[in-house]
Formats: C-alpha cells, structure tokens, sequence
C-alpha cells in the first residue's frame, strides 16, 4: 500500500478541501482522456497534467485576487508640487 502522496504547491490548495481538489483533478483528467481519444495506457500522463494545470490555475487565481485586493498607490500631490531651488 502506497503511502498518501505529498502536494506539491501546498500554499496554492490550503483553502480547498482534498476532496475538492481531488474531483477537479479528475474531471481534468477524464478531458484530456476523451480528448486523447479514450486510449488506455496514458491514466498517469493525464493525472499529472491535470494536476499541474488545476494546481497553476488555483495559484493564478490567489495571486489575481491578492493583487485586486491591495490598495493602489497614488503619488502624493506634495511631491508634484515644484520646489523652489
């Protein structure tokens, strides 16, 4: 019996349940199966590609939403103010 595997990007998956990343692994998978055209032999190949994909997109969406959520600098209007020399 193999032992529970290790994610790879924890930081990227920490508020989804491994369940809930399990079923968007495997829908993944199960696509790019049917789009392979259902050949057997090739379950891991698409695992793993399912995985990254899903993994990058969870990440892209954190980091998409961190960025939203900071506040925007703005100059301070007394460093466009002209000083006198």
């Amino acid at each position: 019996m193999k032992g529970k595997p290790e994610l790879n990007n924890k930081q990227a998956v920490d508020s989804l349940s491994e369940v809930a990343l399990r079923e968007q692994i495997e829908k993944r998978a199960y696509h790019l199966w049917l789009a392979a055209g259902g050949r057997h032999g090739e379950d891991l190949r698409h695992w793993l590609q399912a995985e990254a994909e899903v993994l990058k997109a969870i990440k892209q969406d954190r980091e998409e939403r961190s960025l939203s959520a900071k506040p925007k600098l703005r100059p301070s209007p007394l460093l466009n103010e002209s000083s006198p020399q």
